[in-house]
């Protein structure tokens, strides 16, 4: 596979090949025959901190040593699905050679590591369209998609950026970090960047297993491993998540779910640096940093015998607390530009609409304004929000039943007591309908439209009781 375009196409500026880089691509590089960097994307300059001048004209290892670009430009092929590290992002790349009248003049790479979702649904209907190609691959580019850094968790308010300083200085020590947070506060982002910033130009695996999604006689398995054997149904020998992960990190989000058996057995495995699969009296050494997240107070389930103290004090030696979003109120406006640009939304928000998204209280956090942003995207249809757009779609949803007590302290700004409030439930809900009808029931459609899997939503559609099927026959 090949480019073919002139020499004058290749120095051409402003033209469709710069809007091709510019726009299909989270990082793109255009080099001549001798290796000299000809023109880059606009996100090159702004990742470096550097201007497009202080990068043109040099040698391409400036950029990427790690990536083939002498190769492409020395064999005259392409070279595709290069997974890698560049500046702490670990990324897929392609490198295309450039020919024209049988001769390689220059060469384009191209770096994806966000927009990677339509390149995911292709690779999913092609691998199952053949089943000979590696079924490897969806996988590891899905695992690209929640690469993150700390510049990922958005905010320039004070207590964010102490935050921040807090987690690169846990970075780059070994010990266990634990981190609390509400639901939809990042700590994904948070333990992902941390992983990240420890591993920096290595190519790591970063390991993470749900403690609450799965049963707790299988959760043994999963953390641990086993022989074959071990237990009916284990017909051969199995690589745990701690295993999985050397070299690298393991995440354990929700351990506040965890039983507590278990968490015995990973008491053991952090003051001993070991363990053994299910079954086996093989000692294994661990090699994994572990990170664990919860929105659970362990604390207080430490004191109600829940949660075991030890494990707790063990893994508290580094704790990290990330805000919930009414913490940090002064950093939604960029919060909701960030949200327009990545999801691609077709909105704008009069002043008023952007001080009541500020005025309310965010329960779910940055997870329900992303949903709530997207949500308006779909009902305004390239639309200006203004402040009762706002109120209806946050507080007009759901009644509560006759004698409920609700306090609003704290919560938002607006002091009367007869409002309205919608679930997060509720409101994810209206979301998918009004998707769904949007996109005239089309599963593929609607899980874009709400920047979710397919698997996903038709999880989702069953814990909700949505039935398609009536609509798919009309």
């Amino acid at each position: 596979m090949y480019i073919n375009l002139s020499k004058d196409q290749i120095y051409e500026r402003n033209g469709i090949l710069d809007e091709i880089m510019e726009k299909l691509f989270d990082m793109a590089t255009l080099v001549d025959s001798q290796e000299k960097i000809i023109h880059v994307s606009s996100s090159i300059p702004k990742l470096r901190k550097e201007s497009k001048n202080q990068i043109i004209e040099k040698n391409i290892d400036y950029l990427y040593d790690a990536l083939p670009f002498k190769k492409v430009l020395n064999t005259g092929r392409a070279e595709m699905g290069i997974i890698e590290v560049i500046h702490g992002r670990k990324i897929l790349a392609n490198i295309f050679p450039i020919i024209w009248e049988e001769q390689t003049i220059g060469a384009l790479g191209t770096i994806l590591y966000r927009n990677i979702s339509m390149l995911k649904n292709i690779l999913w209907n092609i691998t199952n369209m053949d089943p000979s190609l590696p079924k490897d691959l969806y996988d590891q580019i899905s695992r690209l998609e929640t690469s993150y850094l700390f510049e990922d968790f958005i905010g320039n308010s004070k207590i964010v950026k102490d935050m921040i300083v807090q987690c690169e200085s846990a970075a780059i020590s070994n010990h266990p970090v634990l981190i609390l947070g509400e639901t939809g506060t990042g700590k994904e982002i948070i333990s992902n960047a941390i992983h990240s910033s420890k591993f920096y130009n290595k190519l790591s695996p970063f390991i993470k297993i749900n403690c609450n999604a799965i049963p707790e006689p299988l959760l043994e398995s999963e953390l641990f491993g086993h022989v074959k054997g071990a237990f009916t149904g284990a017909t051969e020998n199995k690589k745990g998540k701690f295993e999985i992960a050397s070299g690298g990190s393991i995440l354990l989000d929700e351990i506040g779910d965890m039983d507590l058996r278990l968490q015995s057995k990973l008491l053991r495995v952090l003051e001993e640096k070991e363990f053994e699969r299910v079954g086996d009296i093989k000692l294994i050494p661990l090699n994994a940093r572990i990170i664990a997240s919860t929105n659970a107070n362990l604390h207080r389930l430490s004191r109600e015998g829940k949660f075991r103290s030890d494990l707790y004090y063990r893994l508290n030696t580094i704790e990290i607390i990330i805000p919930p979003l009414r913490a940090r109120t002064e950093d939604i406006p960029i919060l909701v530009e960030h949200f327009i640009e990545l999801d691609q939304l077709r909105v704008s928000f009069t002043q008023n609409a952007m001080e009541r998204l500020i005025d309310y209280s965010w329960p779910g956090n940055v997870r329900q304004l992303r949903n709530i942003l997207n949500r308006l995207n779909i009902i305004k249809q390239e639309g200006t929000i203004d402040d009762q757009d706002i109120h209806n779609i946050l507080y007009s949803n759901i009644e509560f039943p006759e004698n409920t007590t609700i306090s609003l302290h704290g919560c938002s700004k607006n002091t009367s007591t007869d409002i309205k409030i919608a679930t997060i439930e509720e409101a994810e809900k209206e979301a998918i309908l009004r998707a769904l009808e949007y996109c005239s029931y089309n599963i593929s459609l609607t899980s874009k439209i709400l920047n979710i899997s397919r698997p996903t939503l038709y999880n989702k559609l069953n814990k909700y009781k949505i039935n398609i099927a009536p609509k798919l026959t009309e």
